[in-house]
């Protein structure tokens, strides 16, 4: 078997397991259950993985990779409007919603955070987002379409609260908080841009 079919199947496995973390929570969760998810034999689980917490551990890799993908594309892309970038990571997070409660469940076990350092990687996550904010909203201040009276770094640590207030209701609470995501989405996009210039 090549590394490229080694790959493919290490992914099965894993969103085989996120299946199963899902349903059942980590916590009541065996490797048996992943196995027969994937449809694969315990030796096969054994080759790839070798335990239950591993496979987490490439699930919350990934989960952090995709939230520091959207913090380098709100970095690095031509977006000159925070209310705009505010729209398009709630869209992008309200994608991965049935991801999160599995992650505040194992978030706070230790052996979790020594191997992973969860809490230093989300401040990093949230500082960074933060601080992109704060590039656009200087942006717009140079640009003349921000009022001057915005205290740039307070507005933007606000603005990352509102983002994970929102998600976190939406994931946690369930199809009620989730039927108002974008209705939440599209205030909070008001509120910003009610502090450009002529608004």
């Amino acid at each position: 078997m090549d590394d490229e079919t080694k790959e493919v199947r290490r992914e099965e496995i894993a969103v085989a397991a996120l299946r199963v973390f899902r349903r059942r929570g980590f916590a009541l969760s065996r490797v048996e259950d992943i196995c027969k998810e994937a449809g694969i034999a315990k030796g096969t689980y054994y080759l790839y993985y070798s335990t239950r917490e591993e496979v987490l551990g490439v699930l919350l890799q990934h989960f952090l990779s995709e939230g520091r993908a959207g913090l380098e594309a709100l970095a690095s892309g031509p977006i000159s409007d925070a209310a705009a970038a505010v729209g398009e990571i709630i869209d992008d997070a309200a994608q991965r919603l049935d991801f999160i409660p599995l992650f505040w469940e194992v978030a706070g076990h230790q052996a979790v955070q020594s191997e992973y350092e969860l809490n230093r990687k989300l401040s990093e996550l949230f500082d960074g987002l933060a601080e992109g904010f704060e590039d656009v909203l200087r942006a717009g201040r140079q640009a003349g379409s921000l009022r001057g009276d915005l205290d740039i770094p307070a507005f933007s640590r606000m603005i990352v609260s509102a983002i994970d207030g929102v998600i976190l209701h939406a994931a946690l609470f369930g199809d009620e908080m989730q039927v108002h995501l974008q209705e939440q989405k599209i205030e909070l996009m008001n509120m910003i841009r009610a502090y450009t210039v002529g608004n």
